[in-house]
């Protein structure tokens, strides 16, 4: 489907991605977010080339709106997910100013490596309740 469109998402802290593509190929990045299933300390060269060539763009979150995200996610869409997965509310907002309202998004939603004192933990941390 040549008409589909590609975005990345990281969070503060996790951004081994952007940091490649802003550098023109892997370095190494310290790792300061709260979402540590999201980035590793660097990308393989085989994981930049390909996100180089067919991603749009890679967003970058704050771990409050990731936090925020999944919070939005269980009360919203009653699904149970970490913040991993709940930096894609506020990256989809992102996208949708770029492309326009009428825009058809698709969210790969996964991941469950957060317990429910994790998030009772952000919640206060960010001051979310």
């Amino acid at each position: 489907r040549p008409g589909v469109r590609v975005w990345g998402v990281e969070t503060q802290g996790a951004q081994a991605m952007s940091e490649a593509l802003k550098a023109g190929g892997p370095v190494p990045v310290a790792l300061t977010s709260i979402v540590s299933t999201l980035s590793a300390p660097s990308v393989s060269r085989l994981t930049y080339d390909h996100v180089a060539e067919l991603v749009t763009e890679v967003l970058v979150v704050p771990d409050r709106d990731a936090v925020r995200g999944s919070l939005d996610l269980a009360d919203h869409a009653k699904v149970w997910a970490e913040p991993a997965a709940g930096c894609l509310l506020p990256a989809a907002r992102q996208v949708l100013e770029r492309v326009g309202e009428g825009a058809r998004l698709g969210l790969v939603v996964c991941g469950g490596n957060a317990t429910t004192a994790d998030m009772m933990a952000w919640t206060d941390h960010f001051s979310l309740r």
